[in-house]
């Protein structure tokens, strides 16, 4: 399950085994005894000397970026679902008065039947009217489309599409059905599939912040295997030459973008204390640090507006955004999909048979005292130190 290609979203070496698929390369490890390495852009990150600060502002290096992407294709569909990651990505774009073709946010309101559900609220509080508004009123995207892509029918079907035995194999990290069923949305829908019958497309995923932490005593970065939430193993594998996908920050073609976010949230890690509200001793997987308070070391996190403040020159704490689904298997985006026992039966088929074919040792635990499981156990790539 590989090809060169799209390896740039990331994959699995293990052993002389090479794959798009997590599942995949457990299996090849748990039979070979081979250890998992996660691959993320080794060849061109390691170029890189990661301790030296970039000269740019991040807010320069946003708009280099945006103009990568522009001059690269013909049609550009930004997913903005109104956060602070997909905001910032289309200010980008705005702020320096370069085209959108599209803008684009889904949910599932034909399932939900609900503005404000977990999946749908952030659309209609925050991305659909600001995105609306700037058509309005900004001469320059007068042309641009916005659309809400209600992904219910496409979720509801998804095992029409999707043999049970194979579904493991299609996520990573995301095993919700609504970011399973995202990798069918390129070609599913029709307006997609008539422009890319004429036109070099391109989508663009506001994805990810940078995953930054101490070890060994020093400040450094390294890449996740979640990126499944917008290029999963079936679109890497597929290969489609009508269509290409850019994660606007964590690219190669800028690694001095993510380089540079990792030593902003440094500088601002080392000239706080472990008393300012920034931080939280409630894992968030983002700027994990050991601080000292009084007698003792402990563990602290930057909270999501936190570290949007830090790089994210357009991020507005006022503004509505959805926290992120506590569960990357039973999300909450999928409620009314669980309601329904009837189309739901084929997930709990393909999920019971993971249970029985793996059992617990693959998944991951909010904490030990939570017995359901809330993903699968994650890998990462190699650690690249920020501080010398």
């Amino acid at each position: 399950m590989f090809n060169y290609s799209k390896s740039h979203f990331g994959h699995y070496q293990v052993g002389d085994l090479v794959t798009f698929s997590k599942i995949e390369a457990l299996e090849w490890s748990e039979r070979f005894g081979h250890t998992i390495q996660y691959r993320f852009n080794d060849s061109v990150f390691d170029c890189f000397d990661w301790t030296v600060e970039p000269p740019w502002s991040l807010t320069q290096l946003y708009q280099r970026r945006a103009r990568q992407i522009r001059d690269k294709y013909e049609h550009i569909v930004l997913f903005y679902s109104g956060g602070a990651d997909s905001h910032n990505m289309l200010m980008s774009f705005v702020s320096q008065g370069l085209y959108v073709d599209e803008i684009c946010s889904f949910g599932s309101l034909e399932g939900d039947r609900d503005r404000q559900s977990f999946f749908n609220k952030e659309v209609f509080e925050t991305s659909a009217p600001f995105a609306q508004n700037l058509i309005n009123t900004d001469p320059v995207y007068k042309t641009t489309k916005f659309r809400f892509l209600d992904i219910s029918s496409l979720i509801a079907k998804l095992f029409d599409y999707v043999p049970v035995q194979d579904f493991p194999y299609l996520a990573n990290s995301n095993f919700s059905v609504n970011n399973v069923a995202r990798q069918w949305l390129r070609d599913w829908d029709l307006e997609f599939k008539k422009t890319m019958e004429s036109k070099r497309m391109c989508f663009v995923w506001g994805h990810d912040k940078p995953r930054t932490m101490h070890r060994d005593g020093k400040f450094g970065i390294h890449f996740m295997d979640i990126n499944d939430n917008c290029v999963g193993p079936r679109v890497q594998l597929m290969n489609n030459p009508n269509w290409h996908d850019e994660l606007f920050y964590n690219s190669p073609d800028l690694p001095e973008l993510v380089i540079k976010q990792a030593h902003e949230i440094m500088k601002w890690t080392n000239s706080t204390g472990p008393d300012h509200p920034g931080w939280s001793k409630q894992v968030t997987g983002l700027g994990h640090v050991i601080k000292h308070q009084g007698s003792e070391w402990q563990a602290y996190w930057l909270s999501q507006d936190t570290i949007s403040a830090i790089i994210y020159p357009w991020f507005n704490p006022l503004q509505y955004y959805e926290v992120k689904a506590s569960n990357s298997i039973t999300s909450e985006r999928d409620i009314w999909f669980w309601k329904d026992q009837v189309i739901s039966q084929a997930f709990w088929t393909a999920a019971n048979g993971m249970k029985t074919k793996w059992g617990d040792r693959w998944l991951r635990h909010s904490n030990n005292k939570m017995p359901t499981p809330i993903g699968t156990q994650n890998f990462c790539s190699t650690f690249r130190y920020i501080e010398k």
